[in-house]
């Protein structure tokens, strides 16, 4: 009979695996990057960026579930390492929208082809319809997620 213990345990492996599969990913990532000195969190960012062209400060804030003072520092060390611009919203004077620089795109295509890379070599061996289930499950695993977040 399985305890309460128990049970949270086992959803708690869940997340720690989940973290553990994606820390494994990023370090392979920074292994063959070019750009090693860049934080996993400014790659996340810069690939929200090329994903969501002008979005803004407050956008990849809620995009990525961070504090806004930690985007704001992070996207102007991007713009410093030239790897994001920054425009002021026509609509909106006080607000910016983000692009990336033509360098920022360039990282941004290396990390994503390192990353499926990764991908590739750590699914070797799973079926295609394992694959497609696992994308489901892990789909509705993000739809629920967020479904919490609103709570």
């Amino acid at each position: 009979m399985k305890t309460i213990a128990s049970t949270s345990l086992e959803k708690l492996v869940l997340t720690q695996k989940m973290m553990k599969i994606s820390r494994q990913g990023w370090q392979y990532g920074r292994s063959k990057l070019q750009h090693p000195a860049l934080s996993n969190v400014m790659y996340n960012i810069i690939v929200v960026i090329y994903s969501n062209p002008d979005i803004s400060q407050d956008g990849i804030s809620k995009a990525l579930k961070m504090d806004k003072s930690s985007v704001a520092k992070i996207v102007s060390k991007a713009i410093e390492k030239g790897l994001v611009v920054r425009n002021v919203n026509p609509d909106d004077r006080r607000e910016y929208r983000l692009q990336l620089s033509e360098e920022g795109q360039e990282v941004v295509k290396e990390l994503l082809d390192t990353l499926r890379e990764w991908q590739d070599k750590a699914l070797k061996g799973v079926s295609e319809h394992d694959k497609k289930v696992f994308i489901k499950v892990l789909d509705m695993i993000e739809i629920k997620a967020a479904e919490l977040d609103q709570q």
